[in-house]
Formats: C-alpha cells, sequence, structure tokens
C-alpha cells in the first residue's frame, strides 16, 4: 500500500513539473503576497472612509 502510494505521487510530481520547481514554489507565495497586499489596501481604505465620515458626521 505505501509503496503503490509513494508510486502514484512520483508520478504525480512528474506530471505536475512540466515548469521549473522553483517557478512552482514561489507561485503560490506571489499569489498570496498579492491577494494579501490588495486586502490590507481593502481594509485600510474602508477604515479611512469610516473614519472620515464619522468625524464628518460629528462636525
Amino acid at each position: 500500500m505505501i509503496h503503490k502510494r509513494v508510486d502514484y505521487g512520483s508520478a504525480s510530481k512528474d506530471k505536475e513539473n512540466i515548469r521549473s520547481p522553483k517557478a512552482q514554489e514561489f507561485e503560490p507565495m506571489i499569489l498570496h503576497a498579492l491577494f494579501s497586499g490588495i486586502y490590507l489596501f481593502y481594509l485600510n481604505s474602508t477604515i479611512c472612509l469610516a473614519s472620515e465620515s464619522r468625524s464628518f458626521m460629528e462636525a
């Protein structure tokens, strides 16, 4: 059972590794950084807008 799993794993890895393995390692990191940057920018803009509207309504 374990040996078969190892064989399937190596076969699937060979199919996946058409591109360079380093590019495969860094792609998720780049995507994660991109999405987290967009999310943080969105959060920051919403917080700024909320604080501005609150101060505007108080005045």
